[in-house]
């Protein structure tokens, strides 16, 4: 009997082993996701990464709402800013998006902070670009700094951004004494979203009769009922002409000026919302991703007051 429990045990010995084995390797080499108001991840090596636009290593980019997590797309279909095992790390990826002439941005995000310098070689839209008469401004039109909000009213980060520190903005003493104001305009993640297309429409139709923000507070303060019928209401406690307000919505007149700034939030390097670029009148740049603390818009400002 002892001759043949000795073979039983270090067969059992060998396979406990290479199992653990297996689950080193599996350790070793399986990404680790965590994040501190932007996504950061860890590669293989141990090098912190960034879901930004520098792809140096890989020369594509994931179609929107997918994220870049190393060599692959991760949809993160849950909308909370994590990307889950299920959500296509080890899918097969969207087909890829070849970047021709288009330099990065190759920006940078630390543990501690989601403000991003911009590097010397970026293409983004030249400051003139940002100056928009029909874009609605809260605040002083002709103030020194501008907080360009590229915003999603479906998005539950755009509306942390909204009451929390948006409005601790609202009450500073930058916007009330005229020295920065907001500018918003819209980055609507169709594919996630599928009201916020409509909802930035109907703001915009809003916009023609100069109730603009009146509006977009009621769409951030009821973001369960965005559907059509819901922004006709909305449009009607407002006591907008109605007439017009619908018809503006029904044809899609407000479309091309919706699509325009979901263009321009893409080129200026938006890859998730809220996004925000605050701009000085010399053109100088500070971008801020995420629903974070006001202490970011802060630091920026004060970067950008000299």
């Amino acid at each position: 009997m002892k001759e043949l429990k000795e073979p039983m045990k270090n067969k059992f010995f060998m396979i406990t082993i290479f199992l653990l084995v297996l689950v080193i390797l599996y350790l070793i080499f399986q990404p680790t996701i965590y994040f501190s108001g932007n996504t950061i991840f860890k590669n293989k090596f141990g090098d912190n990464q960034t879901n930004n636009l520098s792809l140096q290593n890989n020369n594509f980019e994931c179609n929107s709402p997918y994220i870049q997590v190393g060599s692959e797309c991760c949809l993160d279909k849950n909308d909370n800013n994590i990307c889950d095992k299920d959500e296509g790390i080890n899918n097969p990826k969207p087909t890829p998006i070849e970047i021709n002439n288009i330099k990065s941005n190759n920006l940078t995000i630390n543990q501690n902070s989601s403000l991003q310098e911009k590097n010397s070689n970026e293409e983004i839209p030249d400051s003139n670009s940002y100056e928009d008469s029909n874009a609605p401004i809260l605040g002083n039109p002709n103030a020194f700094i501008s907080i360009i909000e590229y915003s999603d009213f479906q998005c539950p980060f755009c509306e942390r951004a909204h009451s929390g520190t948006l409005s601790d903005f609202r009450n500073s003493d930058y916007f009330k004494s005229g020295e920065v104001n907001l500018v918003y305009k819209h980055f609507p993640l169709n594919s996630i979203h599928p009201q916020a297309q409509k909802a930035a429409e109907a703001s915009e139709c809003a916009n023609k009769q100069g109730k603009f923000w009146s509006y977009h507070n009621i769409l951030f303060e009821n973001q369960q009922a965005l559907d059509i019928a819901s922004l006709k209401k909305y449009a009607l406690t407002l006591n907008l002409d109605t007439t017009k307000f619908n018809k503006c919505l029904d044809n899609g007149e407000a479309t091309l000026r919706v699509n325009n700034d979901l263009q321009e939030a893409s080129i200026a390097g938006g890859r998730g919302t809220p996004y925000f670029v605050l701009i000085n009148k010399n053109g100088d740049r500070k971008t801020i991703s995420g629903a974070v603390p006001y202490s970011n818009f802060e630091e920026a400002i004060k970067e950008l007051q000299y």
